[in-house]
């Protein structure tokens, strides 16, 4: 089996040193390389897991070891290529690892992007409102660390109790890349009458 190989986790360095050798999943060189390609399974499943979303591209340190070159790191853009597809919002992404220079073959793996909790979020802009005899809304400004968030996007908003004086509600809920729901309260107060005047009798 001169020349096989598997893939490694970079977290763990000495994973393959711990591992039988009949458990790992070998890879014979043909007259056009050795073959990059294995199984879900088999092949990197440690470091490429579920993330959360983050509102970046999430990426994975792939790391290939080949055990019968000295143990040798593979090279990134020497030896094989990553290339990612739809791997920023909430899905399901994909990995396309592909074997060049001596290295051939390739595989795909998958991953998802979970949505993110809504409930870290600051929220700014809700005030106190005056009564209109209609349903008083806001305009709020909702952010996580430094992204603002579009209503209808990452989040929708309902309310309870705003049309008449008194104390309202208004609950923000996450949508598409986010989860969860909070609420805020601010009150509807009366509106001043002016201007009347009374005639005494």
């Amino acid at each position: 089996y001169h020349n096989e190989f598997f893939c490694d986790i970079a977290s763990k360095p000495n994973y393959y040193a711990s591992e039988k050798r009949s458990n790992m999943h070998r890879h014979k060189y043909s007259s056009e390389g050795i073959d990059i390609s294995a199984s879900r399974n088999e092949y990197c499943e440690n470091i490429i897991k579920d993330s959360v979303y983050t509102g970046n591209p999430i990426t994975f340190p792939i790391d290939i070891i080949d055990i019968y070159a000295g143990g040798k790191h593979l090279i990134e853009n020497i030896d094989f290529t990553v290339a990612y597809e739809n791997n920023v919002n909430v899905g399901t992404p994909t990995i396309i690892i592909s074997g060049i220079g001596d290295y051939t073959g390739y595989d795909v793996e998958t991953f998802k992007i979970l949505p993110a909790s809504i409930l870290g979020a600051s929220v700014t802009n809700v005030v106190d409102k005056t009564y209109t005899g209609s349903a008083v809304k806001q305009a709020p400004i909702v952010r996580i660390s430094s992204r603002t968030l579009l209503e209808g996007v990452d989040y929708s908003l309902s309310y309870v109790n705003n049309v008449a004086t008194g104390r309202a509600t208004m609950k923000i809920t996450g949508k598409g890349n986010y989860k969860g729901s909070f609420s805020k309260v601010f009150y509807i107060h009366p509106k001043k009458v002016e201007g009347i005047k009374v005639k005494k009798a």
